[in-house]
């Protein structure tokens, strides 16, 4: 069973991505957030394979809160969920130390196929 924390702080979004985790047997959210500072002070309690962190939040961001879980959380894989998908923001989260980025209105498909290959990173990726 893959463990996820999310991170957004729009209600609605978590809703709709608890929404597509439920209706798998392989994926089990641990625990909501609805910014940085409390996927903060979560993730080193939960321990979750898989951090699906919102990249633009009020207070603190994803960026910082990836930064800051990479020290504190180091088992847990962070995927940036974003809107935005240009380079500069895909060179940002992958500074900041997330894993992948995927865009935000992606089909289901995709975001449950990246915390996937997020959650066994070693037979993923080439």
């Amino acid at each position: 069973m893959i463990t996820l924390l999310l991170v957004d702080d729009y209600q609605a979004m978590r809703i709709l991505v608890r929404h597509y985790i439920e209706q798998t047997v392989d994926i089990c959210i641990v625990g909501e957030a609805e910014d940085g500072r409390v996927a903060v002070a979560l993730a080193p309690a939960l321990r979750p394979d898989v951090i699906l962190m919102d990249m633009q939040m009020p207070g603190m961001d994803g960026i910082v809160a990836t930064r800051i879980l990479r020290e504190t959380a180091p088992q847990s894989v962070v995927i940036m969920f974003s809107t935005d998908n240009d380079p500069h923001t895909r060179d940002r989260a992958q500074a900041a130390g997330a894993w992948m980025l995927v865009e935000k209105g992606q089909p289901r498909a995709v975001l449950l196929s990246a915390i996937r290959a997020a959650a066994h990173p070693q037979t993923a990726m080439c």
